[in-house]
């Protein structure tokens, strides 16, 4: 494993012909194979003040013959600062609070199920607990379309009109999982703010937004205290930090903020916490427990074509990726390594047509990659649901 770090500042930036281009850390490494490896900062295209920016990478039994460091802006104009530039050999330290035994956030066996939400549809429900047997479901609180949401979400008045029009359909939600002995993990999909580029959270550069869902994790805390089926409060999906401005918290401190906000009204309520960026498996490489009880750490899959390692990117760019079921078993080695998390996970593909109905989801091909993922997920008896 190699983690490149590096504190970064950029002003002036005109515009480059590529999402990859622009300003640049880069680590070049040399393999003994005769391959090279080129993992690289992931920067702002925009201008950005300092901050702190870092890339685990791992190597899965590679040797190293050489590295260079290159450092500038590509195919861009503008200027840029470096500071504190670091390539560390090795597992980052670990700090952060240990379990003394894996919490699990359930008594159950296993829950499995799927993603669902914003809109209520009693046969759904009814079929998942009785054709299906799942017994969990992740509720998305999801501002639809997307990424039209992501600019809307700018504005918080905006966001509140459209919290509140999706809470009574969450409401019927909660009713229906008590009835039909479904577990709920309700999710916060839409972030106050929205994304920016690359899918960063605006959160993280702009206080409001923080302080927004402090205060939305309040409001729902309050309307579903003591609501037991919901077993947990995933605080944000697939969060992306990017430069975090003077002022704002990081992920880590912005979850524990929440979390003890949520718990100074329901105490002892379990949440949710999912790594950056992405929520992905990745995170784990340097993920630093939070300092709290009664946390469940979460991963995503995305599947694309597991066969071939290849998969699309949020901005649609084909890209190489480890195959899915190396990146499932990365976050369990984090599990391994006494970080003593007990995970969700949703397995991409295998989610697209839930929405419609659980009878549409049965007729979903599914891909080989997907049905290792979850194997993998079940031989070690993990909570997972399906997108």
């Amino acid at each position: 494993m190699v983690t490149l770090s590096a504190r970064v500042r950029a002003n002036s930036l005109g515009r480059s012909p590529n999402r990859w281009n622009g300003v640049k850390v880069t680590l070049v490494l040399e393999l003994e194979d005769g391959r090279r490896l080129h993992p690289q900062l992931e920067l702002p295209m925009s201008d950005f003040d300092w901050a702190e920016f870092r890339e685990v990478v791992r190597l899965r039994g590679q040797v190293v013959r050489g590295a260079r460091l290159m450092l500038g802006l590509e195919q861009v104009s503008g200027e840029a600062w470096f500071d504190d530039i670091a390539v560390i050999a090795g597992a980052p330290p670990r700090e952060g609070k240990r379990q003394a035994e894996k919490f699990r956030g359930h008594e159950l066996t296993r829950l499995r199920g799927v993603m669902h939400g914003p809109r209520f549809d009693e046969a759904n429900f009814r079929d998942l607990a009785q054709t299906f047997r799942a017994n969990q479901v992740r509720w998305q609180l999801n501002w639809t379309p997307m990424h039209k949401a992501e600019e809307w979400a700018r504005d918080l008045e905006a966001f509140d009109r459209w919290l509140e029009s999706v809470l009574p359909d969450t409401d019927k939600a909660v009713e229906a999982c008590e009835r039909y002995g479904i577990r709920m993990l309700l999710d916060l999909h839409t972030p106050p703010g929205g994304r920016r580029e690359k899918g960063i959270c605006r959160m993280f550069q702009e206080r409001r937004y923080q302080d927004k869902l402090v205060s939305v994790w309040e409001q729902l805390a309050r309307r579903y205290r003591g609501r037991a089926i919901i077993y947990a409060y995933d605080l944000l999906n697939e969060p992306v930090e990017g430069p975090v401005a003077e002022g704002c918290d990081n992920w880590r401190s912005l979850a524990t903020r929440v979390t003890r906000a949520i718990r100074a009204i329901e105490p002892g309520k379990p949440v949710a916490f999912e790594p950056a960026p992405w929520g992905g498996p990745d995170g784990f490489d340097g993920l630093v427990p939070l300092d709290l009880d009664r946390v469940i750490y979460s991963f995503h899959i995305q599947c694309g074509d597991p066969r071939r390692g290849v998969q699309r990117d949020t901005l649609g760019a084909r890209r190489e990726r480890a195959p899915v079921v190396e990146r499932c078993d990365r976050a369990i080695r984090g599990i391994r390594l006494g970080l003593d998390l007990s995970c969700v996970s949703g397995v991409g593909w295998l989610e697209r047509r839930a929405r419609g109905g659980p009878e549409r989801s049965r007729a979903e091909p599914r891909t080989h990659g997907a049905d290792a993922a979850l194997a993998a997920l079940v031989w070690e008896q993990l909570a997972w649901t399906i997108e």
